[in-house]
């Protein structure tokens, strides 16, 4: 059973912070986790998949169009496709580029806070420009939790800056401190209802 979904989004310096951070992903188990990194047309997800696969104890994958989502699952986003989330399955496509990129991550953040409301935790790492603000913002307005890379330790801080200037955020932190914010939140049931 998916008790929470956890959405993530990186740009440039997303390779190293995307990875430190999974490695200290809580061992609960119960949520479903989503990845958007912005990677070339051209590039393999299936590398990056199995090196993340070598750092946390969750199974990454890279999912098929209407693939039902599974506790337990870290999904990465593939290149030149959107991932969007709803009614307990995952839906791809080429719509229409956001903020220059196919995957974007408000795509990602702005389904899952439409499908999910409060079971959804977003959290934005390292990347230049603005991509993942209104997603941070929708998941904010619907009752989700908004967790932003301390902007001083990520490679590039466009990214949490810009949410930071226009969202007010649950936690502004170190990646490090991630992983026990994280488990906090997945040991709490209150008013997070189980997702379908």
């Amino acid at each position: 059973m998916v008790k929470d979904i956890i959405v993530i989004g990186a740009s440039a310096g997303g390779y190293n912070a995307i990875t430190k951070l999974v490695s200290k992903l809580p061992g609960d188990r119960q949520a479903a986790i989503f990845v958007v990194m912005h990677m070339a047309k051209t590039s393999s997800p299936s590398i990056f998949k199995e090196h993340l696969e070598k750092n946390t104890q969750y199974k990454c994958h890279i999912p098929a169009d209407k693939e039902e989502i599974q506790s337990g699952c870290i999904y990465i986003a593939q290149p030149d496709l959107h991932m969007l989330i709803k009614s307990g399955r995952i839906h791809l496509g080429r719509g229409a580029k956001e903020n220059h990129w196919r995957p974007s991550i408000d795509v990602l953040f702005r389904s899952a806070a439409a499908s999910y409301g409060s079971c959804v935790t977003g959290i934005i790492l390292s990347g230049m420009m603005d991509d993942g603000t209104s997603g941070m913002s929708a998941i904010k307005k619907s009752g989700g939790i908004c967790i932003v890379q301390k902007p001083s330790e990520a490679e590039f801080s466009d990214m949490p800056l810009n949410v930071l200037n226009h969202v007010e955020v649950d936690h502004r932190v170190p990646i490090d401190d991630m992983g026990y914010i994280l488990d906090d939140i997945l040991s709490k049931p209150f008013k997070r209802r189980t997702i379908p």
